[in-house]
């Protein structure tokens, strides 16, 4: 995406071995003001948080849906973090009705992962790994996927009292999300475990409710 976010010349600095690396010149540490959200409260003041090992990594506010970029089996677990997902043939739920990118914390933490949030370049989805990866529906434990995974509302207090493996909203009422055909809605906390899931799945086949939005 940095290409198209008038970031190029970050991209370009990736540029290893005839392809992009993000360890290359650890353009990972560098903030991408895009990916961050001003109201996020977890979002450190220089936009860097460090992993458990003291790496140091830009941090974001924004995750993309696991199940559309990731090769997942039936239960939505995954089976390789490379799938490169063809909006106009891999989503046959309709682009309308399959999330595409959400909320989520810069920095979240909890007994169970006292090391997780948000980083923009973070690639380690494997589960037992720190919940870092900026996705949603990311199959690290038991309850992360199907509806379970049902996004988070204003968790206080980020450091200690947050889930890094769920996508979570700042706002009282529920949470932004951005559809795979472009629009942006506003998800009402009030929304049911079971359309939370099937919005995330391109090709459930589910209805979803009139009242989703």
């Amino acid at each position: 995406m940095l290409p198209y976010i008038e970031l190029r010349a970050l991209y370009e600095e990736a540029a290893y071995s005839g392809r992009k690396f993000v360890g290359q010149h650890r353009i990972y540490r560098q903030p991408v003001p895009l990916y961050i959200c001003p109201s996020d409260p977890s979002t450190p003041p220089d936009r860097t948080a460090a992993d458990k090992h003291g790496n140091v990594w830009g941090v974001a506010s924004y995750a993309v849906n696991a199940q559309v970029v990731f090769a997942v089996d039936y239960n939505g677990a995954m089976k390789s973090p490379q799938n490169y997902a063809r909006l106009s043939m891999d989503l046959p739920d309709g682009i309308s009705n399959t999330l595409l990118l959400t909320e989520k914390y810069a920095q979240c933490s909890n007994r169970n992962y006292p090391t997780g949030g948000t980083l923009w370049a973070y690639f380690n989805t494997l589960p037992g790994n720190q919940a870092f990866h900026p996705g949603i529906s990311v199959s690290w434990n038991d309850y992360s996927i199907g509806p379970s995974s049902k996004f988070q509302v204003q968790p206080a207090p980020f450091d200690g009292n947050c889930d890094p493996t769920l996508a979570a909203s700042q706002h009282a009422g529920g949470i932004q999300v951005a559809m795979a055909d472009g629009s942006v809605r506003f998800l009402s906390s009030g929304i049911t475990n079971f359309t939370w899931w099937y919005l995330c799945t391109p090709a459930g086949g589910e209805v979803i409710p009139a009242d989703a939005f």
